[in-house]
């Protein structure tokens, strides 16, 4: 266990919103779609890399007619759709929890840059208050007597 910085800030348990169980398993569906979906986008689009650049194929003269792009678009869908079926169905209120997923990301970046502006402020604070200032060194001046014009009441 590492020890705490001075600049870590402590997050209030009672202010942090309880999620009900379903809320909880419905955003726990849409991580695990998101997570397969970019995970089954990234083994197509290398499947496909690998047939456009493979020399081996466009060296023979029975499978160079694999590497021309009339080709590898409909083999990529097909194998993407594939691997897409053994994945997690999308609900209905899938864009509506993605919206809401996307809102807490910019809430929760929104908090973490007032912080940073909050730390900032404490420092400049902190720095003015420990730098000496032109007042400090002056004495106290004892109060001086004035004299005023008299004025006659009749």
């Amino acid at each position: 266990m590492s020890p705490k910085k001075d600049d870590e800030t402590v997050m209030d348990p009672s202010s942090v919103m309880e999620l009900l169980s379903s809320e909880e398993q419905f955003f726990d569906v849409l991580r695990m779609r998101t997570m397969e979906t970019s995970t089954a986008t990234g083994r197509a689009e290398s499947f496909t890399r690998r047939l456009w650049t493979s020399r081996a194929l466009r060296a023979d003269p029975q499978l160079s007619k694999l590497t021309g792009i009339n080709i590898i678009a409909p083999l990529t869908r097909w194998l993407f759709q594939g691997i897409c079926k053994r994945l997690v169905r999308g609900t209905p209120t899938e864009m509506e929890g993605e919206q809401l997923l996307e809102e807490g990301r910019e809430a929760k970046a929104q908090e973490e840059r007032h912080g940073r502006q909050a730390l900032a402020a404490a420092l400049k604070r902190e720095e003015f208050r420990n730098t000496p200032q032109s007042w400090q060194g002056l004495r106290l001046l004892a109060p001086t007597r004035h004299t005023f014009p008299s004025t006659k009441v009749r």
